[in-house]
Parts: structure tokens; sequence; C-alpha cells
């Protein structure tokens, strides 16, 4: 069993030459992250200077010269490892961030119920979002191994060299551990919460979000558009211009009850999508600007409005066409009314909807730049989205609840648009107010 160093990608050496009255500084950075080494020997500074140029057996002599200098080396998380038997490698294991110390690894081991396999190429990677390393694993014979109950932990065969590791670095528990250390957790929330706030050099670093290139689909982000709708143009925001802030955010209530004798108007509709879209330009452009912040000044975020009632427009499904100020027609008014409906089991009330203004992403505005954190952004942006629509409905005399689920699937049946390019992601719904007329439409 042969195991081979090596510098994870994009560590760099960082030499600070001794000044008069100070010694000698050496620093590994990787990314925005500097790891101090103080001031190593000029040995231990030419063993550093050979990892990074070349990959180094454990077993060979200069390695064991140099063990606790490794060791230090991995545990803030800068050095991985690749394990081979008989002469062929059957896994790599390479660290995400600082390693953890564990204390004494048990007889056996099972898999963390976090641990997870994705393929990647030619290769299957081991990760789980409570670990401090992924695992690339290029021997398919340990795939059943690793699922059984009951790993085995001592010995040099591949599958006990990795269930050691996967020990030490969090994807596995003693076999017969009954605690569960993360109960509030499921897998794929923990997984998306890890993934979207802790990142390395290959996501963050001195060229993220400026040169680092972009992921294209060449897909459609608009649905087919028929007919045009223009908004009133005397439907300006006047109760916003007299209303302070803390008087929106005093009087903000979710409402699920609608005067369905005076139903919204077209006028109370142009005045919140106004409000909310604001600005100009396509969206898409970094120079375009909206009331509320986005990653990147990209507004990811399109307008689509389903309407069930509204006076002054015809029930249907729009996409709202902030540069032309109007609403453009999307599918057959029957699309709507499905969305609708599935849209108050959500809201949990007696009535349906009057409208419902959802908000969907284009991924890959978003996502073609900031990669993993990019639908983390997304919702974050509905959340400020939805907030901004509570102060204008608040303003305004417009009721509103935002709503914590949807349909991906009937929006895609309804736009026609592939849902992993352009899918919901955040609705709201919208009616006038019990016992209060709104302005005329």
């Amino acid at each position: 069993m042969t195991r081979v160093l090596f510098f994870i990608p994009g560590v760099r050496l960082l030499i600070a030459p001794a000044g008069k009255t100070s010694r000698r500084r050496v620093a590994l950075v990787q990314g925005a992250r500097r790891y101090d080494l103080g001031s190593p020997t000029d040995l231990e500074l030419d063993f550093i200077r050979v990892l990074a140029r070349e990959p180094l057996d454990r077993k060979s002599a200069r390695a064991l010269e140099f063990g606790e200098l490794i060791d230090r080396l991995m545990e803030l998380g800068l050095m991985g490892e690749v394990v081979h038997g008989d002469g062929v490698a059957r896994f790599r294991r390479v660290p995400t961030r600082k390693q953890a110390r564990r204390g004494a690894v048990p007889p056996s081991v099972r898999l963390s119920r976090f641990a997870q396999l994705t393929r990647t190429g030619g290769r299957v990677t081991l990760a789980a979002p409570v670990g401090t390393c992924t695992f690339d694993l290029y021997d398919a014979d340990l795939l059943p191994g690793l699922f059984a109950e009951a790993v085995p932990t001592t010995g040099d065969a591949p599958l006990a060299v990795l269930g050691r590791m996967l020990f030490e670095s969090g994807l596995a528990l003693a076999d017969d551990e009954t605690h569960d250390p993360s109960p509030l957790w499921s897998s794929h929330e923990l997984a998306f919460h890890i993934g979207s706030r802790r990142h390395r050099a290959a996501i963050l670093g001195e060229n993220f979000g400026s040169v680092a290139p972009r992921i294209t689909t060449g897909a459609a982000l608009r649905p087919a558009l028929d007919g045009a709708v223009s908004l009133p143009a005397e439907a300006q925001a006047s109760g916003v211009d007299a209303t302070s802030l803390a008087d929106a955010v005093r009087r903000r209530r979710s409402t699920r009850c609608y005067d369905e004798d005076h139903p919204i108007t077209l006028h109370q509709l142009a005045v919140l999508l106004r409000a909310v879209r604001g600005g100009d330009g396509d969206g898409a452009s970094a120079s375009a600007h909206r009331p509320y912040p986005s990653g990147g000044a990209l507004y990811e975020l399109d307008l689509y409005v389903a309407v069930r009632t509204c006076a002054g427009l015809s029930p249907g499904m729009y996409l709202y066409d902030g540069d032309a100020d109007a609403l453009r027609s999307v599918g057959v008014p029957s699309g709507a009314s499905v969305l609708i409906r599935d849209t108050a089991q959500a809201m949990a009330g007696e009535q349906l909807p009057q409208v419902v203004l959802v908000l969907a992403a284009r991924f890959e505005a978003l996502m073609g730049k900031y990669r993993e954190m990019g639908y983390s952004l997304i919702l974050k942006h509905v959340g400020v989205v939805m907030e901004l629509s509570y102060l204008v409905a608040a303003a305004e005399g417009i009721g509103l609840c935002a709503l914590g689920s949807g349909d991906p699937e009937q929006f895609a049946a309804i736009t026609g648009l592939d849902p992993l390019v352009v899918s919901s992601v955040g609705e709201i719904s919208l009616g006038s107010l019990p016992g209060r007329l709104g302005p005329a439409a």
C-alpha cells in the first residue's frame, strides 16, 4: 500500500525575507486564506518547495524526516493523498477545510447518513457536508464494502485504509454509535446550507466574480409571448410617497382573504409591479437597476402574473415586461387557473388568490458566475422581493401573502421553459383588502 502526498490545487508559497530585527517568515496561501508557518528551517523550507513541485511517497525517507511538518500541513487542510494498491490508484483524499481531531479510530465504522455519492467524469466522489474531506474513488470494488453495516478499519487493505480516513474526516461513525449529532438536519438541507456557505479558492478568490469563466446553456430564457397589455400610465405609487417606511413596516400583514365583490384592479397591480421591478434595462445586464439589491447586479428574477380575477385585466398568465411597461400573455388561461388553485393550498386559506405573482429565476444569469453560491443567492433575492412587495402593498392598500412553496412543474408546463434553466422560485398571493374599494381601473 502506497500513499502519495500532494498539495491541493491553488496553494502558493510566500516567503518574507529576514530583516535586521526580524526572522524570515513563511506562509502558504490558498485563495483568500493565509496559513502562517512561522520560521521553518532551511531544510523544512526546501521540503515544502519539493512538495509544491511534485507528489511525494509518504513512506519515503524524506517524508519520514519531516513527519511533524506533514501532519501540520494535513491538519491545516492543505495536503491530500492518493492511496495506491498493487500499483494502481484506489482512491484520493482531498481536504476541503481544516481537519478536526476525532480521537481513536474504532475497529469498524459505518457511513454517516449525510454521505453522498456523485459521479464526475470517470470517477465517483464521496462527500458529506459534515466532513472535512472529499474522496475520489477510482476502484469500483470499494463501493459494496462502503455500504456494509460495518466497514473495517484495521489492516492495510484499501477498504480498511479508506475506513480509517472516512472516520478521521467525519464521513463515518463508529458502527455501534446510536447518537445522531445533527438531528435537526436532513441530508439535502445540510448539504445545501454548507455547500452554499463554505468555499475554497476554486470558488472564492482573487478572480471570483470578475474573470471566472461563465457557464452558459444556450437554452431559451423567456417563453413564447403573445400580445401585450399596457399598464395605465396614471398608476403611480402615491401611497408609497405618502407613507413613511415605519408606517409601512408597522402595517405589514399577510392577507389570505380578499374582497370578491371588488377584486384587485389593474391600476393596483401596475403600482405594485412598477414599484417592485423599477428601473430599466433587460434584467440580465450589470447596468440594470432595481429597488432591491442583487448579486453582481444581475437581477435574475422575472415577474410572472397569474390572474383569476382582476378589474381591467383578463384571466391568464402574463410576463411583466419592465422595458415596455406591459404585461405579455404566456400560454393559455387554463394553465394559470391550475397554478392558482395549487397556490391556494400553500396559502392554507379558504379563498383562491385573485392574482399570483410568480418569481421565476433565470438560473444561468446568476449560477454562471456564482456557481455553488448561486441558488442560495436566488433565495435571498426572493426574500428581499417579498419584503419589498409587502411594504408596497401596505402603503397602497393591497392584500398580499408570501408563500413558502410552489409547483415548478406546473410553471414549466405553462411557459414551455426548461425547469433546469428557468423555474419558479417564489410565489406571492395578491387580492383586494376585505371591505376596501381600491382605485378605479
